[in-house]
C-alpha cells in the first residue's frame, strides 16, 4: 500500500486580507464592512482608489449641483444614508452626463446612419 493514500488533502490557502480602496476623504457613512461588500461586486480596477466628488453636507442638497459634480467623472458609486440611518446606494459603470449630451450623441449617431 502506498503512503500517499494516508495523507489528508491540503486545505486551500486563506483568501488575502481585504485591502480597502485608497480614499481622499474620510467617510461618515461607509464602514470597513460596507467597503468590503461593495468591492466584492465592483470591477477590480474600480476598487483601488476612490475620490469624493459630491457630499450633500458640504455641497448642498441640489440634484442640479449633484449632476454637475458627477457629470463626465467616469464610473461612480452613490451612497446615501436616510433619516433613519439606513445606508443604500448604487453603482454606475459609465460616467454620468446630461440629457443635452445624450441628445447630441443621438443626433450624431443618426447623422452617421443616414450617411451610410
Amino acid at each position: 500500500p502506498s503512503a500517499s493514500k494516508n495523507k489528508e488533502p491540503k486545505e486551500p490557502p486563506p483568501p488575502p486580507a481585504f485591502e480597502p480602496p485608497k480614499m481622499d476623504f474620510d467617510s461618515e457613512i461607509l464602514t470597513k464592512e460596507h467597503l468590503e461588500l461593495l468591492c466584492k461586486y465592483l470591477p477590480m480596477d474600480e476598487t483601488v482608489r476612490w475620490r469624493r466628488v459630491f457630499n450633500s453636507g458640504k455641497d448642498g442638497k441640489s440634484f442640479t449641483r449633484f449632476g454637475a459634480q458627477v457629470c463626465n467623472r467616469g464610473p461612480t458609486i452613490v451612497v446615501i444614508r436616510d433619516a433613519d440611518g439606513h445606508v443604500f446606494g448604487g453603482h454606475a459603470d459609465e460616467g454620468w452626463c446630461t440629457y443635452a449630451q445624450r441628445y447630441k450623441e443621438a443626433q450624431a449617431e443618426a447623422a452617421a446612419i443616414s450617411r451610410a
